[in-house]
């Protein structure tokens, strides 16, 4: 039979769509007491992690992006623009975004209804994630079927890397809800074209790129795929969906206007982003080390403009030190074409690796603490192997007649390609720039449709008794696991950075005591880490471990001896141990790194008040 002429049962994967079947109300009550089922899964492998991860110190204690986000929203919901931990003043309310403001917004909408607590958001962003596998099932069930959409929401649902992101404060859970919903209004606007969805698209659209600033590259891409369409009006409506996504990010583009001055359409960030992606000590990672400083947290930002005003000798914008960066990235590409390439193959290696690359936190040591993440069966290497599968399965099928499964319909075929267009453009999108775990996030949603179309086809297959055609595509799935597993890019997750950002979130929560043993456990891992060599050191300090801390602050000074912080309390340790000639030494060493440091000159004087000698007849100082 034809597969336009199969019906959509709950069984065959093509299938002419009705209005029943367009609605979540056209599954038959076999398919939702199914999805239920994969719902109610989904939520108690996020209710199990969410209480996991609430014993955690970083689930108050949010890290690098993360604490941003978190630190914006509560400015914006309640008014507290105090920095936290030691940290300084991002400057958010007084100069253009440096990150895309979308996550942030909605994460202080969040607070503002829900209040304070640590709970809620995590609560509405793991909501979020069961929404996004509703949605799945809502657009494939029409398109290709229900067991394609049964298949697709089941992994949707337990995806490990999707719940352990929405516990976080990062924005993967929300784009990828946005993502599907964009997916669903396009199709739904090529089935039926309107003016008005025209609009949705493009408003869905410039959200996403409030998000991801990136997503906006899949502008082009929509009007493209629109203009395919055989409306009349396809041009129009193009060009509305284009109207529609550059009115939504214009807010962000006025505010930016209104505090400096200066065209930034939503972000300062893209010019740093590029050069961290394209310097001579450039790694493929988000590696912020530039010759106006490091980059380590957003909170550095301002510091790296004003050290850039100082090296040009006149006051610089924020909008012109991304530009600054943006030069310095674009004259390495064009004069180093050779090691460009080879960073952007070593880019789209790490982006499509086994592991997952590395982010504000290392996703290998949160997989080993978390038995929602440790006990889970998917992994990249297995959705891009199944995924890759799907993809040829219905290249090569697509306009064939032979087994149950020939085309998906042309509605299906309309999903299929537009969703390989995005995975496409997803992709490269990022490669000129550095490549994180969560940047590949929103790829898995597409790959994860071709690989339930792959499993559906043999399933079927299988039912039918036909079992012999599934064979030489479970071979080809079989060979790609193997180059699917394979790092080629070398990458290897840095456990003591893991290790180091635990002790940093215990520090953080006042538990010292706590915070030793991450320290160590960071040194075990990697010797030479500069940070944890000198926390572990203050931390002893601060317990009153003073003997025990110095031979730490010692080895941090071998390592890095411009580091006024660490010379400070090497001498205040030397003094509290009665090394009072090798505290004045460090001593010294703070006034000529800082020039204005009370607490070093203080020390000083005490030490040289101490060293006079008695007056005649008098007595000697006391100590």
């Amino acid at each position: 039979m034809h597969p336009r002429e199969t019906k959509s049962d709950g069984g065959a994967i093509g299938g002419r769509p009705t209005a029943r079947d367009r609605m979540l109300a056209g599954a038959s009550r076999r398919e939702l007491w199914i999805l239920c089922a994969i719902l109610i899964l989904g939520a108690l492998l996020r209710g199990v992690h969410l209480f996991e991860f609430s014993q955690a110190p970083d689930f108050t204690q949010p890290q690098v992006d993360a604490d941003l986000h978190n630190y914006w929203a509560r400015g914006l919901a309640f008014s507290d623009w105090e920095p936290k931990n030691g940290n300084p003043d991002p400057e958010i309310r007084t100069t253009p975004y440096f990150r895309p403001p979308g996550y942030p917004y909605l994460l202080a909408l969040i607070y503002t209804i829900g209040g304070p607590g640590f709970i809620i958001p995590r609560l509405v962003q793991m909501g979020l994630g069961l929404l996004s596998a509703l949605l799945a099932f809502r657009i494939a069930r029409p398109r290709l079927g229900a067991l394609v959409a049964l298949l697709w929401a089941g992994m949707m649902a337990t995806y490990p890397v999707f719940i352990y992101f929405e516990a976080e404060f990062q924005e993967p859970a929300i784009f990828i809800c946005l993502l599907l919903l964009l997916l669903e209004q396009l199709l739904a606007w090529r089935e039926r074209p309107s003016w008005l969805r025209a609009l949705v698209c493009g408003g869905l659209l410039g959200l996403a790129g409030l998000i991801r600033p990136n997503a906006l590259l899949l502008l082009p891409a929509a009007a493209f795929w629109m203009l395919r369409a055989g409306s009349p009006r396809r041009w129009g409506m193009a060009s509305a969906l284009l109207v529609a996504a550059g009115f939504a990010i214009l807010p962000a583009t006025l505010r930016n206007w209104a505090v400096a001055h200066e065209f930034v359409p939503i972000s300062t960030n893209g010019g740093i982003n590029l050069f961290i992606g394209n310097n001579q000590s450039a790694q493929g990672l988000v590696v912020a080390n530039t010759e106006v400083g490091t980059l380590d947290t957003c909170y550095d930002w301002p510091e790296i403009v004003g050290n850039l005003s100082r090296k040009l000798g006149r006051p610089v914008s924020h909008a012109e030190t991304s530009r600054w960066f943006q030069d310095q990235a674009l004259s390495f590409m064009t004069s180093h074409p050779g090691t460009t390439a080879g960073l952007l193959i070593k880019k789209a290696a790490l982006f499509l690796g086994p592991l997952e690359p590395q982010d504000n936190k290392i996703l290998q040591g949160e997989r080993t603490r978390y038995s929602v993440l440790r006990i889970s069966p998917w992994s990249f290497p297995l959705v891009l192997s199944l995924g890759l599968t799907g993809m040829a399965l219905w290249i090569r099928r697509s306009r064939s007649r032979e087994g149950a499964w020939t085309a998906p319909g042309v509605e299906g075929e309309r999903l299929l390609r537009l969703a390989g267009l995005f995975a496409v453009v997803w992709v490269i999108s990022f490669l000129p720039f550095a490549v994180t775990a969560r940047y590949r996030a929103p790829l898995v949603p597409l790959l994860l449709l071709f690989a339930s179309v792959f499993l559906a086809f043999v399933v079927e297959e299988w039912r039918r008794g036909a079992r012999q055609r599934s064979f030489p595509w479970i071979a080809v799935c079989g060979v790609l696991l193997v180059p699917t597993h394979v790092n080629f890019a070398g990458y290897e997750p840095s456990f003591a950075r893991w290790h180091y950002q635990r002790g940093i979130a215990y520090k953080n929560l006042g538990q010292l005591p706590a915070a030793l043993p991450e320290y160590e456990l960071a040194l075990k891992e990697n010797p030479g880490h500069l940070g944890a060599t000198r926390d572990l050191g203050a931390a002893l300090a601060s317990l009153g471990r003073i003997g025990e801390s110095i031979p730490y602050f010692e080895r941090a000074i071998e390592r890095d001896r411009t580091h006024a912080v660490t010379w400070m309390n090497l001498a205040t340790a030397y003094e509290a141990t009665g090394r009072d000639q090798e505290a004045l030494a460090a001593y010294r060493r703070v006034v000529e790194l800082v020039g204005n440091a009370p607490r070093a000159r203080q020390g000083i004087t005490r030490i040289e008040s101490r060293r006079e000698p008695p007056p005649a007849g008098g007595t000697p100082p006391s100590r």
